[in-house]
């Protein structure tokens, strides 16, 4: 999304790969670009990384149980350790929203909560961990996408509650659609990845 809104805008891009919202939090590499307060907007993508890296998710779930097949129980499979999570993402957002708001009052904070991700057989994001507690994308195709969307819909509500003075909230649910609309099973395709960036546009505009 950043190369295409770079066409657009003036964007110094700070975003490093697999980065943890709790690292951007504590080396806070945007402070500087914003101590001239003339920054209007602070785009954020973070968050993901803190729930899927390492072995996270898959702590983050419960074993599958064959009296929970249902896509209407997927609710069942996301435990304590999930929620522990989200709890810490919201305090670093919050954090966050602090310091850019005291460093520069008049900036705003772009953030998203994601689309909706779709675990794929031996997926090495969201397939392998969820394989590792018995839920098989292939087998359970719709049980799986309806654990992982709830997971996005529970990040997601937490955004919201973000601080409304300097936090932008942007929902990006739903955009991809299908399968085919991802790349992989985190990383969309060029075409749906324009469609991302225009419900960017639509706050920065």
């Amino acid at each position: 999304m950043i190369d295409l809104l770079q066409n657009d805008y003036a964007v110094t891009n700070l975003a490093m790969y697999g980065d943890e919202l709790e690292e951007m939090v504590l080396r806070a590499e945007y402070l500087p670009y914003l101590a001239n307060g003339k920054v209007k907007y602070l785009l954020l993508s973070g968050g993901g990384n803190d729930v899927i890296g390492d072995s996270t998710l898959a702590r983050c779930l419960n074993l599958f149980d064959p009296d929970h097949t249902n896509p209407n129980q997927a609710a069942y499979y996301i435990n304590e350790e999930f929620d522990a999570a989200l709890d810490r993402i919201e305090r670093l957002y919050r954090r966050l929203s602090a310091q850019v708001r005291k460093m520069s009052p008049n900036c705003k904070i772009v953030v998203h909560g994601y689309d909706y991700a779709i675990p794929r057989p031996d997926g090495p994001y969201l397939g392998v961990p969820m394989q590792s507690r018995g839920l098989y994308p292939n087998g359970y195709e719709k049980l799986c996408n309806a654990i992982i969307a709830l997971m996005i819909d529970r990040f997601n509500e937490r955004l919201k509650r973000l601080p409304q003075q300097n936090v932008i909230y942007v929902n990006l649910r739903g955009t991809a659609k299908t399968e085919r609309g991802w790349f992989d099973e985190l990383h969309p395709t060029a075409a749906t990845a324009r469609k991302l960036a225009a419900r960017i546009k639509k706050v920065l505009n």
